[in-house]
């Protein structure tokens, strides 16, 4: 225990030399470095605002973000589709990343009876910068955002802005041309409106950026956090970095662990879970590592993804399929949200399989190859309550992070058989990686997905 706390007593005294240093460098008085660095707060939050239609506020035991004269914990997601539903499961919250049709969408999220979120895009941060460091774009860039704001600043349904989503923001020492402009474009979006606050989303809880922003930035309300696999170390690398930043924070996207952090095939195809072990990843993060969060600090958190969205598979993240039908995910939050103990009676999967293997395999065919396939549901469930269908379709080998990705099509008869638990068909003639998705629906309102991928080799390399 004694070396526990040496080790970080060392850690934080390191942060602190290295933001001293930074400060020198630069020829910033180290004494106000130090008031700053310790108070660790957000500029604005230190004022309440009372006259705003929101504000984070600060109070005797932390922070707390208060709308319409009432504090307001966010319990949402992110997406644009599906709002009602959203309300009926007990959800408060809805972030937008698209701003096409914003006015409607606004419009509906407002009847639903939902705050909104609202990201205002800005571009990331990239070696070499060609953005922040262009003295023309970024004079359009505030015009553009000025117009944005005004345009949409007295909406009723408007919570707080998001200044831009994982923009990449350098570490210390820094690039001034990011963090001038950046600090231009906050203050200009809180000059612009006074009613409500202004964050930036970081991606993961990468301890040096946010202390980068918290150090570099002047006048944000709130830090928020898309945070996936990471949740579950987050507290305990929380507290290394207290006396450095401990002001409020939103969980602006929470989930299951992302295509970038799961166990990948030979061929680096990353291994989905079935969307029955999601859910329950869902329920089991939010109940332990959500739900218990008493730390002052904490404002509330939205799900990923409130809709259907291709993010490496058409599943990997979706809450509703492309028709409306609900994964069990759905269920599980509407539990939470509300506080009520359920069972989920619909389609839960356990595994497939393709020739008698799992995905973790990394399963490698000849082209026209016949293939057996096998569904295990879960909990002796009958496969005649439900609806299967099978289908394959080329990976999306063309992955770029952060980059708007198309669906793949799935490819047309190569199935010999589709029944409700076994199916059979033959691999494609292109070599390539691809997956096979099998959906399981009920008569009602839900569906299960899993999918395995697998890698098809052609000896004429066709």
């Amino acid at each position: 225990m004694h070396k526990i706390r040496l080790a970080i007593f060392y850690q934080k005294f390191i942060y602190i030399l290295r933001f001293f240093y930074e400060n020198y460098k630069n020829k910033i008085a180290i004494s106000t470095t130090a008031v700053i660095l310790f108070l660790g707060l957000f500029q604005s939050c230190s004022q309440e605002k009372i006259e705003a239609t929101v504000f984070v506020r600060k109070t005797s035991s932390g922070y707390e973000l208060v709308r319409n004269g009432k504090i307001f914990l966010i319990k949402g997601t992110s997406g644009n589709s599906n709002f009602k539903e959203l309300k009926k499961a007990g959800g408060n919250t809805i972030r937008i990343y698209d701003t096409t049709n914003l006015v409607q969408t606004l419009d509906e999220a407002d009847k639903a009876g939902l705050a909104v979120i609202l990201d205002i895009p800005i571009p990331r941060y990239i070696v070499p910068d060609s953005v922040y460091a262009n003295n023309s774009q970024m004079n359009r860039l505030f015009e553009d955002i000025r117009a944005f704001v005004i345009k949409y600043k007295n909406h009723p349904a408007l919570l707080y802005w998001m200044l831009g989503n994982e923009l990449k923001a350098p570490d210390l020492p820094g690039d001034d041309n990011f963090y001038d402009n950046f600090n231009k474009l906050v203050r200009l979006v809180k000059e612009t409106d006074h009613n409500h606050p202004v964050s930036t989303a970081v991606g993961g809880f990468d301890r040096s950026r946010i202390l980068s922003i918290n150090h570099k930035v002047n006048n944000l309300d709130l830090l928020s956090i898309n945070i996936f696999g990471e949740l579950s170390t987050f507290g305990s690398r929380k507290k290394l970095i207290y006396p450095l930043w401990h002001g409020p924070y939103v969980f602006s996207e929470f989930g299951v662990n992302g295509p970038w952090e799961a166990e990948q095939t030979l061929w680096n195809s990353p291994i989905e879970q079935t969307s029955t072990k999601k859910a329950e990843q869902y329920k089991n993060r939010y109940e332990k590592y959500i739900k218990t969060l008493d730390d002052g600090r904490f404002l509330g958190s939205l799900t990923f993804y409130w809709g259907h969205k291709q993010e490496r598979t058409h599943t990997w993240f979706s809450f509703f399929s492309e028709t409306g039908k609900r994964t069990q995910a759905v269920f599980e939050m509407e539990s939470l949200w509300k506080n009520q103990e359920r069972t989920f009676l619909g389609p839960r999967i356990n595994y497939v399989l393709l020739n008698g293997k799992g995905a973790q395999e990394s399963i490698i065919l000849n082209s026209n190859e016949k293939v057996n396939t096998q569904l295990l549901l879960a909990d002796n469930q009958s496969s005649s309550q439900f609806k299967t269908r099978w289908e394959i379709r080329p990976e999306n080998w063309n992955y770029l992070h952060y980059g708007e990705e198309a669906k793949p099509a799935p490819i047309n008869n190569l199935f010999l058989s589709s029944g409700s638990t076994k199916s059979s068909f033959i691999s494609p003639m292109k070599e390539g990686p691809y997956r096979l998705f099998v959906y399981v629906e009920d008569n009602k309102e839900f569906h299960a997905t899993a999918n395995v991928p697998f890698y098809v080799l052609n000896p004429n390399n066709e």
